[in-house]
């Protein structure tokens, strides 16, 4: 088991850490952060400093459109 961090991106310069769980893989960890996230928005996942998952959000996504 490891200690993963679930962060949404509200924006790309501000992150909230929504939970810390304990999971048997990254894969575990991807599944929990997907049933917490908020529809449009971007979510990360850390493994013990490690990025291991993101996601950008609709506004993301938009804004790199030319």
């Amino acid at each position: 088991m490891a200690v993963y961090e679930i962060r949404t991106l509200k924006s790309r310069l501000r992150t909230s850490l929504i939970a810390m769980v304990d999971c048997a893989n990254d894969l575990a960890a991807i599944v929990a952060a997907r049933e917490l996230h908020r529809k449009g928005e971007a979510i990360e996942v850390w493994r013990e400093g490690t990025l291991v998952y993101r996601t950008t959000s609709r506004m993301e996504h938009s804004e790199s459109k030319p």
